[in-house]
């Protein structure tokens, strides 16, 4: 047997140590070159050493156009003046990105290297924008709610289920002579004058376990001064969630003044009535106006249909109170961006049935068009429409013409669940739907209309 050198060892193991060196390299480079991070390095002057496949995709260069190249190629601010401004990329085509970068530094030799491990966060920052938006978009709605409910001029309290009150507006502070800070935490019902008390308990009792009707009654309360202040009051459950009743609203109207007219009791709950209703729009509509929209267009609607200027004027007041049932609408079913589930659909129907009792019992001919009207401007005429299922002309003209008015406001302005759409668009798709889902005689006058009078 032939003996092995030391030399033939020596180049043996040179070879071994070669390919296991060579093997290294290749693992290191398919790792550097796979990672889902761009893997940028730059030796102590800046100028870029090695740029990885991912490096090559995010920036758009070859790795020949940048090697050799100051970091500053593909590194900048969003503002070169501010030292505290964060980092972005820049890609080959001069467009800029939000970036994460992780830089570390190793010795090699003699030599620092300076390793750059960078993501795009483009999406991440869109996101973080969007819930950003929403979040001050919520804030705004809260802030027209909390105006429009302590702005209203018929009092208002909310109370919880058993009756303490939770919030009261300065409308009911003034009637009875006491701060809203005196009134918080405080029984609704303590407020009553002694004899009235029983009833008023019983009210509350039936609200809270059987919310689904407005219960108006009358009652007496004692003025902070020891004065009686005789009172209309409105009681409506709110329900959350899960759909139990949470708390109580009530809306109280001071009757004392014998010399109040009908009329003026009648205009002070439809402007109630009108801002609750805006309360509801404000989140559908940022602009808060569909109500007043929804009006001014079925008048010029019944217009063309020649009907009575009393039945106009009712109509130009009563329609916007169409969606006054929103209010008893959960915020994430009501400002909900994409598509309902059929279980939030069933309950965003129910501002039909609800905005209806709200409404009802009034005696008032406004009020009891604005009941019709909230009932059933969902209607449609073919009968596939809700609550009711109701079908031609047993839907009231005044819901045939609000669902017209309606539906043609909500295409053409954005909604959180869909943008704007064009006039022209809104108009064919309405004109397809005739005798389907639209009264064929509303509709046609509504196409007759000149809309930009009424827009």
């Amino acid at each position: 047997m032939r003996k092995i050198t030391i030399l033939e060892r020596f180049r043996r193991r040179r070879t071994a140590l070669n390919a296991a060196l060579h093997d290294a390299h290749a693992l290191a480079d398919g790792v550097l070159q796979n990672v889902a991070d761009a893997i940028v390095t730059a030796g102590e002057d800046g100028a870029i050493g090695s740029f990885n496949r991912s490096a090559r995709r995010l920036f758009g260069y070859t790795e020949a156009e940048v090697l050799g190249r100051p970091m500053k190629l593909i590194i900048t601010t969003a503002d070169p003046g501010d030292v505290d401004a964060e980092p972005v990329g820049r890609r080959r085509d001069g467009s800029c990105f939000p970036i994460e970068m992780d830089m570390s530094e190793v010795q090699v030799g003699e030599r620092t290297v300076t390793i750059a491990s960078i993501r795009d966060i483009s999406e991440r920052t869109a996101r973080a924008d969007e819930e950003r938006r929403r979040a001050q978009a919520l804030h705004r709605e809260v802030q027209r709610d909390r105006a429009a409910f302590d702005e209203a001029p018929i009092g208002s309290v909310i109370t919880s289920q058993v009756g303490q009150i939770e919030r009261v507006n300065q409308a009911f502070c003034k009637m009875i002579g006491y701060a809203a800070g005196e009134l918080i935490g405080t029984n609704f019902v303590a407020l009553t004058h002694p004899d009235d008390r029983p009833e008023s308990q019983r009210v509350v009792g039936i609200v809270a376990h059987n919310g689904d009707a407005t219960h108006r009654f009358e009652k007496r309360y004692v003025h902070a001064d020891g004065r009686i202040v005789d009172a209309r009051v409105a009681a409506t459950a709110i329900r959350d969630d899960e759909g139990e009743v949470a708390q109580i609203f009530a809306q109280i109207e001071d009757v004392t003044d014998a010399r109040r007219t009908s009329r003026e009791l009648q205009q002070a709950q439809v402007e109630m009535l009108a801002r609750l209703a805006a309360v509801a729009e404000f989140r559908d509509d940022d602009t808060g106006r569909h109500t007043r929209r929804v009006g001014d267009l079925s008048v010029a609607i019944g217009e063309r249909l020649g009907l009575p200027t009393a039945q106009l004027d009712l109509l130009r007041l009563a329609a916007p109170l169409h969606d006054v049932g929103k209010i008893a609408i959960p915020d994430a079913v009501l400002g909900k961006p994409g598509k309902l589930t059929t279980a939030e659909f069933d309950q965003m129907k129910t501002h039909t049935s609800v905005g209806a009792q709200m409404l009802a019992g009034s005696g008032f001919a406004l009020l009891e068009l604005s009941e019709q009207i909230a009932l059933t401007h969902h209607e449609k005429w073919d009968g596939s429409g809700y609550p009711a299922g109701l079908a031609g002309d047993a839907i009231p003209i005044a819901g045939r013409i609000v669902a017209v008015a309606d539906v043609f406001d909500a295409l053409t302005h954005e909604r959180p669940y869909k943008p704007a759409w064009s006039t022209a668009d809104a108009l064919a798709e309405m004109a397809d739907q005739a005798g389907r889902h639209f009264d064929p005689t509303v509709l046609e006058a509504f196409l007759s209309l000149e809309l930009a009078a009424v827009a």
